[in-house]
């Protein structure tokens, strides 16, 4: 199992990093982010990957003003969750198909590969 905290790592347009922290909340859901100095909340309700989605279209709309993708498990090909992985693991836990293991929604490892864009139909 990967760890309850690491490093959180944001990726520009011009493929430039902004990197900073996350870890859970000791008895909570909710995680806190730390980019540039400044500390984030932010808070699951049990769907962590939807959460982390918002909170990053908010700092790329309201307070960074660029285009960002989070390079994270969540927004990673190789990750999976289902709706038990998210009751069980209350939207924090995933499967990375590729190595075969128990992941944290927010970890990043060497293989991350973007998800592709879902086509509209």
């Amino acid at each position: 199992m990967t760890p309850d905290h690491g490093p959180f790592t944001l990726i520009r347009d011009d493929q430039s990093t902004l990197v900073g922290s996350w870890a859970v909340i000791d008895d909570s859901d909710d995680v806190t982010v730390s980019i540039d100095g400044n500390d984030y909340r932010i808070e699951c309700a049990r769907d962590l990957p939807r959460a982390v989605y918002w909170f990053v279209r908010n700092l790329e709309n309201k307070i960074l003003k660029q285009h960002l993708t989070l390079k994270a498990c969540t927004n990673c090909e190789h990750f999976q969750m289902s709706g038990m992985a998210i009751d069980m693991g209350r939207g924090h836990v995933g499967v990375c198909k590729l190595h075969q293991i128990g992941a944290r929604t927010l970890h990043a490892c060497d293989d991350f590969n973007v998800k592709p864009a879902a086509s509209g139909g």
